[in-house]
């Protein structure tokens, strides 16, 4: 098999599997690949209303988070936080602006991310 670097797979050269293992460029995260590959973020904007607020002490946040992440990625990494974060229940009623999403609703860049709270009423 013909040895190919790096910069020209990305170049278009061949695939990740044409690069050279022994090559001089290495990467631990990805055999071969550059990290950016994997570390590819987004900003997004966490919104935090009524309870969930006052549980997490903030209105919002900001947060860059890698591409790819779904709406349970993004829980799951809140929670992870500790504090009141971890308060925040496994699965809670959020929006995707200003769409209720599910929690497989991948995450772009720039959206803005609303946890909202059970309403109790009658």
């Amino acid at each position: 098999m013909e040895e190919r670097r790096l910069s020209q797979v990305a170049a278009g050269a061949g695939d990740a599997s044409s690069v050279d293992a022994g090559s001089r460029e290495f990467y631990p995260l990805g055999e071969g690949l550059p990290p950016s590959l994997f570390f590819v973020s987004m900003q997004i904007r966490i919104l935090f209303f009524a309870s969930y607020r006052d549980l997490v002490g903030t209105p919002e946040l900001t947060l860059a988070v890698p591409a790819g992440t779904t709406v349970s990625h993004l829980v799951e990494s809140l929670r992870g936080r500790g504090g009141g974060f971890e308060r925040l229940p496994p699965a809670p009623a959020v929006a995707v602006n200003e769409v209720y999403a599910a929690e497989d609703t991948p995450l772009g860049d720039s959206d803005v991310v609303a946890f909202i709270p059970p309403v109790a009423g009658g």
